[in-house]
């Protein structure tokens, strides 16, 4: 079993992954707060205003500008921002310093027994798929240590023309409901299992057939501490699993 995990997780986590099935086998885990402590997309955005490599965030108050859109207006509108204000960079600088920032900055708050958790599933057969609203080249660095292929992150994207990003959205930004419509549209497949963090995961979380794991990790007076509650609520209710890290 997984160390790292409760007992009773660890336990109904290794039945799960060695139970024999047929036909596709897919699970699905959300990014920030699920597989690594905090939001590694805001704080990549962070970096890259300290480092001047963001060319179209606005040029005064960008920060609060991002933050106060997520928080009181259209959180998926600004979590697309954080991927739109990146036009006109060239996609393969921007592989190079989200792996960079990731091995340097993050790879500290990687939740271990969750790295583990993916490479069991890879080995038993498993598509595993990562859901989330961070965009996706970041993600993409992060999960290259779970052996996550990036071409099964799905995260904020925009179309990439000559290996320059355009300001253009890239299908729906995944959030709340958009994740579970961006699963059906590209995924085209129902989860067996999906593991999440906030309330924000519930439609995703609720297309889970067998195993929906709900971690929290953040104290109180966290940002994403009274979802993370909430989840713990509903996780409660519907009888899945929960994990504190």
């Amino acid at each position: 079993m997984i160390s790292g995990f409760d007992a009773g997780v660890a336990r109904d986590l290794a039945r799960f992954t060695s139970r024999e099935r047929e036909g596709r086998r897919i699970a699905l885990f959300d990014a920030d707060g699920t597989l690594w402590r905090g939001d590694v997309g805001e704080a990549f955005f962070k970096h890259q205003l300290e480092r001047g490599t963001i060319r179209h965030a606005p040029k005064k108050d960008a920060w609060n500008t991002y933050l106060k859109e997520s928080v009181d207006g259209n959180s998926a509108q600004a979590y697309g921002w954080l991927a739109q204000w990146n036009a006109g960079v060239e996609e393969v600088d921007l592989m190079r310093w989200c792996d960079e920032f990731f091995r340097d900055q993050w790879t500290k708050f990687v939740f271990e027994p969750m790295r583990e958790f993916t490479h069991g599933l890879l080995n038993a057969g498993f598509e595993v798929w990562v859901v989330t609203g961070s965009p996706r080249w970041i993600v993409q660095a992060g999960v290259k240590g779970f052996g996550i292929p990036s071409d099964r992150v799905l995260g904020s994207s925009v179309l990439v023309e000559k290996g320059v990003l355009t300001d253009k959205i890239e299908n729906e930004v995944p959030y709340r409901a958009g994740k579970a419509r961006l699963v059906e549209k590209i995924v085209a497949g129902p989860p067996l299992m999906v593991a999440g963090n906030t309330y924000w995961d519930k439609e995703m979380m609720l297309m889970a057939s067998e195993l929906a794991l709900a971690i929290c990790s953040e104290d109180k007076g966290e940002p994403n501490h009274e979802s993370e509650q909430r989840l713990q609520r509903l996780a409660e209710t519907n009888k899945w699993l929960t994990q504190r890290f």
